[in-house]
């Protein structure tokens, strides 16, 4: 028998710069979550796990310069301790300035200081 589960393995939150084209356009609040999916699976000498597709999603709200962020381009938020991570927002509203965003990219978060 197997059995998929999802956990949040990390949750980041603060504010940072979002990038478009190597430029910042905006200053925003961040709250992520990092989802971790893992298989539990039954072997002779009782059960195993492995993990499986990890993601990155959760919400900005820019709190300075552009607010449209839903043109479908790639973007890239640069935290407050220098981890980048290459994003899309799914939805939101330039009014409201609230965005829902999720992983753009196979690379995930990017620690500070390591070649993109």
């Amino acid at each position: 028998m197997t059995r998929k589960k999802t956990r949040i393995t990390d949750r980041m939150t603060g504010q940072g710069q979002v990038i478009k084209d190597g430029t910042p356009i905006a200053t925003v609040l961040y709250s992520l979550r990092v989802l971790q999916d893992s298989i539990e699976f039954s072997t002779f000498g009782g059960k195993s796990e492995m993990d499986g597709h990890k993601d990155i999603r959760g919400e900005i709200t820019v709190i300075d310069g552009e607010r449209n962020l839903t043109d479908a381009s790639i973007l890239t938020l640069r935290m407050e301790d220098g981890t980048i991570w290459a994003f899309f927002a799914k939805s939101g509203d330039p009014v409201t300035r609230k965005y829902v965003v999720v992983n753009a990219s196979g690379a995930g978060l990017v620690p500070p200081g390591t070649d993109q």
